[in-house]
C-alpha cells in the first residue's frame, strides 16, 4: 500500500496536497461551528463511519467523511492524504491521526516539517 500512496502522493504534489488538506480543515470547522466541544463533534462524526467501532476508517469511509464536508475527491488524491495520514500503509485511518492533522493543524510545525515530519509528529506526542 505505501508504493500506492507515495505514487499517489508524487502525482498529486505537496502544494496541491496541502491546499486539499486546508480546505477539508476549513470545513470541517464551518460544519462543526466554533465551540469549544469541536472534538467531541469530531468524534461523534468520525463514529459515524466507523461503523465496526475500531476507531479506523477505510479508503472508502475516508472517501464518504470527505463527501460530508462537501469534498469530492478523486482517488490520487485520496491516496495522498492515506499517504500523509497512514504512512504504515494499513489502508486505516485512525481517529488519533486525523485529529492531530485536522483539528489542530499546528501551522507552525506543518510550515517547518513538511506534510511528512507531521506525521512523526503525530506520533510522537500520541493519543493522550
Amino acid at each position: 500500500m505505501t508504493e500506492i500512496y507515495a505514487s499517489a502522493y508524487n502525482r498529486v504534489g505537496e502544494a496541491r496536497l496541502r491546499k486539499i488538506i486546508q480546505t477539508m480543515r476549513e470545513r470541517l470547522t464551518a460544519k462543526m461551528g466554533n465551540n469549544n466541544d469541536n472534538a467531541f463533534r469530531f468524534r461523534r462524526l468520525f463514529q459515524a463511519f466507523d461503523t465496526a467501532k475500531t476507531g479506523k476508517v477505510h479508503f472508502e469511509d475516508f472517501r464518504n467523511m470527505s463527501e460530508q464536508f462537501g469534498m469530492q475527491l478523486d482517488d490520487d488524491s485520496l491516496l495522498a492524504m492515506l499517504h500523509v495520514y497512514d504512512p504504515e500503509g494499513t489502508g486505516f485511518l485512525e481517529y488519533h491521526d486525523l485529529v492531530c492533522h485536522l483539528m489542530d493543524p499546528g501551522g507552525q510545525h506543518d510550515q517547518e516539517a513538511g506534510l511528512m515530519g507531521r506525521v512523526g509528529w503525530c506520533k510522537a506526542v500520541g493519543p493522550g
